[in-house]
């Protein structure tokens, strides 16, 4: 944070002390944090050995190099938009190919195979409430 001073600061010179003042250093850390660009803090961190990496956005990850290669982010047929991105199978094994047999369901797209096979609801139980716009 090149602020040497806080290093010889009795209320952060140790572990003990440090935890005794965890609210007082978070306030200094977060202040200071609140001024830097993150990855200006990482190269920071970086060149003083502390271990750490950022932690990714979905837009990060859905967009990594490494992702896109691995084609880990796959489009699948959707009955409402079209097709919508989703995860593949994070396993690629070679002789025995992983796929994605259906994406997401719509909203109550199941509501009827659920109420007639769990529920015990007969077809026309089900249709009333499609009727009455309760499903």
């Amino acid at each position: 944070m090149d602020e040497p001073d806080i290093a010889q600061d009795p209320r952060y010179a140790t572990f003990v002390a440090r935890n005794a003042n965890v609210d007082a250093l978070e306030v200094l850390i977060n202040d200071w944090a609140a001024q830097h660009d993150s990855d200006d803090i990482l190269v920071k961190l970086h060149e003083a050995d502390v271990p750490c990496e950022k932690v990714a956005t979905i837009a990060d990850v859905v967009t990594n190099p490494q992702v896109l290669h691995r084609r880990q982010i796959v489009d699948v047929p959707h009955a409402v938009a079209g097709s919508v991105p989703f995860q593949a199978p994070a396993l690629k094994m070679w002789g025995t190919p992983t796929e994605i047999i259906r994406g997401a369901p719509g909203l109550g797209e199941h509501s009827g195979d659920i109420l007639k096979e769990w529920l015990g609801y007969s077809n026309g139980d089900i249709d009333r409430l499609v009727e009455q716009g309760r499903i």
